[in-house]
């Protein structure tokens, strides 16, 4: 078997002689990242990266299957790329909930949602909105996009925080970037609201062009918070294991990563209530998902104040991690799928074909 990955990138890509596919890197054409961020005349640019992809597929192809990892681009191109061959559509987030927004992006989601084979998407949430724009729920899974639960673990907090020089006292943590989706602003506001005697700061892992605004609100509020900036991936379980909470407040959400990740270093998730995160979360079990932003403090403040009750949210995350959340769990759920499409015969809307 042989696999080609067609992809935004650059012909320099670092690929380990062991890897068990082709690179077929293509140039990402935009100043922003992520792609959802691009306004206006970088439409030209939009064209311009949907038609290097398309040209990448068509060159290597015809292929057996085509599994496209976003809606859009990957999707538009491969479905129209494919011929009659079975595609595979996952959805991460950004695809439904930001471009499946705009008028002329939505008709083409729609377009590729209706001729996929199987849609994949990362939550219930998502693979609704999904639904919305045409697809058929008996077209659809639900897996979580996955988190390695070995590197991502529970470690000896008082060791981590001497390793990353956090101080004493209860931490809330965020990882992310800095958009304003992301709405860190109100993470801040409910450190910022905690009682004093708590002594909660806030640890804030990532970068964008939200940092200067959200410095100067933890100034204004008073708030303690450790803007770590962007830093090696590798150090993120060290300072996810240094916090006693994660807490998130996005606009909107597919599965977020860092959520995974949090709960597989053992910590309770507080967080409003956006995309999957009510069913990774599983309100009251490894966390609390609020409706509100005035209801973010008060979930904070019930978890930090309780340790038995922390504990026992951070072990079943952990637990829940392990069982539900692997990347073992999720290729292997992908894997029974793409094998199940390949071998079936479909036609392009994903119906059977009849000989």
């Amino acid at each position: 078997m042989s696999i080609d990955v067609v992809y935004p990138g650059t012909a320099g890509d670092y690929q380990a002689d062991e890897e068990p596919f082709r690179r077929i890197p293509v140039r990402y054409p935009f100043r922003t990242v992520p792609m959802s961020s691009v306004r206006g005349v970088d439409t030209a640019h939009a064209i311009e990266l949907f038609n290097s992809m398309g040209h990448a597929a068509l060159r290597g192809g015809p292929y057996d299957v085509y599994f496209s990892y976003w809606a859009i681009p990957s999707g538009l191109v491969a479905t129209a790329v494919k011929r009659d061959r079975p595609l595979v559509v996952w959805l991460g987030g950004s695809d439904i909930n930001t471009f499946g927004q705009r008028f002329g992006f939505r008709q083409a989601i729609s377009w590729t949602l209706r001729r996929a084979s199987h849609v994949i998407g990362v939550s219930s949430d998502l693979v609704d909105r999904a639904c919305e724009l045409g697809l058929e729920r008996s077209r659809a899974s639900v897996i979580p996009s996955g988190v390695d639960v070995e590197t991502f673990a529970p470690v000896v907090r008082a060791k981590a925080r001497a390793g990353v020089g956090l101080p004493e006292g209860p931490l809330v943590a965020f990882v992310g970037s800095l958009l304003p989706v992301k709405r860190v602003d109100r993470i801040i506001r409910a450190v910022a609201s905690l009682p004093q005697d708590l002594n909660c700061s806030l640890v804030i892992v990532g970068d964008g062009p939200e940092r200067e605004k959200l410095e100067a609100l933890a100034r204004s509020t008073g708030t303690v918070c450790h803007f770590m900036g962007r830093v090696p991936y590798g150090q993120i379980p060290t300072i996810l294991g240094s916090c006693d909470v994660f807490a998130m407040a996005s606009e909107s959400e597919g599965m977020p990563t860092s959520a995974q990740e949090a709960m597989a270093c053992g910590l309770p998730v507080v967080a409003l209530n956006a995309g999957g995160l009510r069913d990774l979360v599983g309100n009251g079990r490894r966390g609390l998902v609020v409706d509100s932003e005035r209801q973010l403090d008060s979930a904070l403040r019930h978890i930090l104040e309780d340790d038995g009750l922390r504990h026992h949210m951070g072990h079943a995350a952990r637990r829940f991690a392990v069982r539900e959340l692997s990347i073992e769990t999720s290729v292997h759920r992908t894997a029974a799928i793409l094998e199940e499409v390949a071998s079936s015969k479909t036609n392009a809307s994903g119906e059977k074909k009849v000989d």
